[in-house]
């Protein structure tokens, strides 16, 4: 299903996720996965009308999937700094103390760098989730499809089509499937 729109998805909006996202990424540059990411952000507005469903979903999915990712990185990170800076305190020796300092100042980096990546995938989620087609996408999830205890969705035209099969008619179908009707003799011999 096309999104019905006069104008691209984010024309309102700044294309550039870094500088809309307040996010200087200085002379590291930017990280692989948030240059995927602004890359299907620019597919998403450059595709304009012929935006479908598919497009919103997948792409909300791998946003999804990134958050996920990146919010494991963060408790790693946590986790390590922990462990660098217990073993720090522990030791007594001066050289490992100076080794777990410099492990320690080394993911006090990397935090850097996360923080970064987590403001971009935060107002990347805000904008997919402000934006028309999304909403439009929620309203079609919404009126055709109903969620089931699983979490899965299941279109609601076929349940209807499932509760209009009686419970007698499915049973008799069942029944003849186990006990096929006794036919002629399949012996072609004389």
């Amino acid at each position: 299903m096309a999104m019905t729109a006069s104008r691209p998805l984010g024309a309102t909006v700044n294309t550039d996720i870094t500088k809309a996202a307040g996010v200087d990424w200085g002379e590291e540059g930017m990280t692989e996965r948030m240059k995927e990411m602004q890359r299907k952000h620019d597919e998403l507005i450059y595709l304009g009308p012929e935006l479908t469903i598919n497009h919103v979903k997948e792409f909300h999915d791998w946003v999804a999937q990134l958050t996920r990712e990146i919010a494991q990185e963060g408790e790693d990170l946590k986790r390590r700094f922990r462990m660098a800076m217990a073993k720090r305190n522990r030791t007594k020796d001066a050289k490992r103390a100076a080794a777990y300092d410099k492990c320690a100042n080394t993911i006090y980096k990397l935090q850097d760098r996360y923080n970064k990546e987590v403001a971009m995938t935060q107002f990347e989620v805000e904008w997919l989730q402000n934006s028309p087609a999304f909403k439009q996408m929620l309203e079609y999830r919404e009126k055709y499809w109903v969620k089931t205890a699983k979490g899965d969705y299941v279109c609601k035209r076929d349940l209807a089509e499932d509760a209009a099969v009686s419970f007698d008619d499915l049973l008799s179908e069942f029944k003849e499937e186990a006990h096929p009707p006794a036919t002629a003799s399949r012996d072609d011999s004389p």
